[in-house]
């Protein structure tokens, strides 16, 4: 049979090449065969190459996720996806919700990056993306899970991923830490931790601290 309207040329030749006694198997060949050339990939991960996750090693990053990503899965630059400091950061698509640990759960939004207008999709962030052992968690996007979690440190690694706190950018939480650990010394030894620190000033400098 003739090839459909708007059939890209390529495929146009080869429909009319495989025209004859064995034509309908070849053609059927081809059609397939173009079909999985142009199928979209299976999953795509997204690297923050903003300057402070540049700074953090995405470059490495891409590096190390090109090298490891498995057939299907494309790997691809995109902009901010929020934890600064804690990078590298990446985004792993499509959505999961089930066999994921260690990252979080972003919406899709648009974010502009190097003058480029990026479409981040729904998907799953992940920060600090740096060794094999942190790419083992996106083994439900089809990487390779062998080099996992491992021993009490990684135990712990999980665990902080899992509370999240790991997503947040790392000046917040030295400031949330600060006032908890105040809090604590100044109920149990009625004592401000901010007038210690700033009397020990006060005597190491020899001059008054406002």
């Amino acid at each position: 049979p003739p090839p459909a309207p708007g059939a890209p040329r390529s495929l146009t030749r080869c429909l009319r090449k495989a025209s004859g006694p064995a034509g309908g198997a070849a053609a059927a060949g081809v059609v397939a065969e173009a079909e999985v050339s142009e199928a979209a990939p299976k999953a795509t991960v997204f690297v923050c190459t903003s300057s402070s996750c540049t700074g953090d090693g995405a470059e490495g990053c891409l590096k190390l996720l090109r090298e490891l990503a498995p057939e299907g899965v494309e790997i691809r630059e995109t902009g901010c996806l929020g934890p600064c400091g804690s990078g590298p950061n990446i985004l792993a698509t499509p959505l999961l919700h089930e066999g994921v640990a260690g990252g979080k759960e972003v919406k899709a939004r648009r974010v502009l990056h190097r003058d480029l207008d990026f479409a981040q999709p729904a998907g799953i962030c992940f920060t600090g993306m740096k060794t094999e052992e942190e790419v083992a968690l996106l083994a439900p996007w089809g990487f390779s899970d062998a080099g996992g979690t491992q021993g009490p440190l990684g135990g712990l690694k999980m665990l902080l991923r899992s509370s999240q706190l790991d997503q947040v950018p790392w000046p917040i939480l030295l400031y949330v830490g600060f006032n908890v650990v105040r809090l604590i010394v100044s109920l149990l030894f009625h004592v401000d931790l901010m007038n210690v620190i700033r009397d020990t000033a006060v005597s190491l400098n020899g001059t008054p601290v406002a």
